[in-house]
């Protein structure tokens, strides 16, 4: 889903443009797995739970490679020019298909929302429409929060993000983390009034994303890391099997894109795919692979739709959300529509590429 095509295609950061498109491709997998949500003691749920754990890097690794790809913005052009092409990318897309979706919901589907612009203009900021559109505020404040970031010499940048990124993750994610724990277990209530809010929530990625791009990761430190983002998957997965099944219920403990262990996660699948980027097996199929990256951000804006038609085609066979089947007939599905949508649609002069970047 990154926004920065010619940066991301470039031999150099060929694995950028590969996490954009693992990033997108998993986004639509747990949308393809929304059955996880509905809790039942079952091994389907079990299966749910796994996957949802699996592919949950898929927003942050975007919201890091948004870090990487602007940051150095001002190597090619003025604050007033990012923010032009910011909105153009992303702000305009964000409107026009939540207002599709009004209409998608009121006219296809005979819902009654309200068209006063008011009501209009909350529906859309809500994402009351299209809710899996929740990730744009957050986008949209990263952008805001880039020039600051980007106004930092180049010579200092590296230290002050690192003493960011410790912080942060101390104050903001680690500390609040443990205290969660001993409030969960032990019932005991700690309260923890401090926040770096500079990285706080989803600001600490575009920062981690630069840090991790920039530092040349030997096989020790890499091992390192992957060694702590098995830790952060297994508490990601184990801790929520095992207390979701205690509550007969979802318990979001362990779950957050900010919490620790999809800090932990997120950082070893970067480093993982930033390495194997330059494997021969990734370098043979490169050439689709980066066809194929051109559609990521159209996943994101259209793939809604697709899932909730391929969901009543499948309730046809009595295939429900619940059923393992479901999820890569729903996922592979939902890619090769959303292809082919963009693909048709992007052949509209001059509103296709603006309404499907």
């Amino acid at each position: 889903m990154s926004v920065e095509p010619k940066s991301t295609s470039s031999n150099r950061f060929f694995y950028i443009s590969l996490l954009n498109l693992i990033s997108a491709l998993a986004v639509v997998l747990l949308h393809a797995n929304g059955a996880f949500w509905h809790y039942r003691n079952s091994h389907t749920w079990t299966v749910n739970c796994l996957i949802e754990c699996l592919g949950y890097f898929a927003v942050p690794i975007f919201f890091m490679l948004s870090g990487i790809t602007l940051i150095d913005y001002q190597d090619r052009y003025s604050t007033k020019t990012f923010l032009k092409k910011r909105f153009i990318k992303t702000v305009i897309p964000y409107i026009f298909w939540s207002l599709f979706a009004l209409f998608f919901w009121n006219v296809l589907q005979d819902k009654n929302y309200s068209t006063n612009p008011l009501d209009v203009y909350n529906g859309i900021v809500s994402q009351k429409y299209i809710n899996i559109f929740w990730f744009f505020p957050a986008l949209f404040g990263i952008y805001l929060a880039i020039p600051l970031f980007a106004s930092i010499s180049k010579e200092k940048r590296l230290k002050i993000f690192r003493y960011l990124v410790i912080v942060g993750v101390v104050v903001n994610t680690f500390i609040p983390f443990v205290i969660n724990i001993i409030k969960y277990f032990f019932n005991i209530s700690i309260i923890w009034p401090f926040n770096l809010s500079v990285v706080a929530g989803y600001l600490i990625f575009p920062v981690l994303g630069y840090l991790l791009h920039q530092h040349n990761f030997t096989k020790r430190e890499r091992i390192v890391v992957y060694e702590f983002a098995l830790l952060g998957f297994l508490l990601h997965f184990i801790g929520t099997f095992i207390l979701s099944r205690q509550d007969n219920s979802i318990v979001s403990l362990f779950k957050g894109y900010t919490n620790i262990p999809t800090l932990l996660y997120v950082s070893g699948i970067f480093v993982f795919f930033k390495t194997a980027a330059n494997s021969k097996f990734l370098q043979k199929i490169k050439k689709p692979l980066l066809a194929l990256q051109k559609y990521s951000f159209a996943f994101y804006l259209t793939h809604f739709f697709v899932v909730f038609y391929i969901a009543r085609f499948l309730e046809r066979f009595s295939i429900d959300s619940e059923s393992l089947i479901y999820i890569p007939i729903s996922f592979l599905g939902t890619i090769i529509g959303c292809t082919l949508i963009t693909f048709l649609i992007r052949k509209i002069p001059k509103v296709g590429k603006i309404v499907l970047p």
